[in-house]
């Protein structure tokens, strides 16, 4: 999963999910149960633990009534 930005630059995989979903590295380190600072490791690299690619996709994908159970309303869906 490799992005590219306007400039024609590889964005790595968490930062261009993190932009896509719209959320700040303090909403995206709550939902991952992650520290702001695994976070800014996670935007740099090109690999993920496996843990977190498959709390983003659940994150981006599940509806919204399997996220509300777990405390998760998914507002950036609404944007």
């Amino acid at each position: 999963m490799v992005e590219k930005n306007s400039d024609n630059v590889t964005v790595p995989p968490f930062l261009a999910w993190r932009r896509r979903l719209r959320l700040t590295r303090g909403e995206a380190a709550r939902l991952l149960d992650r520290t702001e600072r695994q976070l800014q490791v996670y935007e740099q690299a090109h690999e993920l633990p496996r843990v977190v690619l498959l709390a983003m996709t659940a994150l981006e994908y599940l509806p919204v009534w399997r996220l509300a159970p777990l405390g998760i309303d998914p507002t950036w869906r609404r944007k």
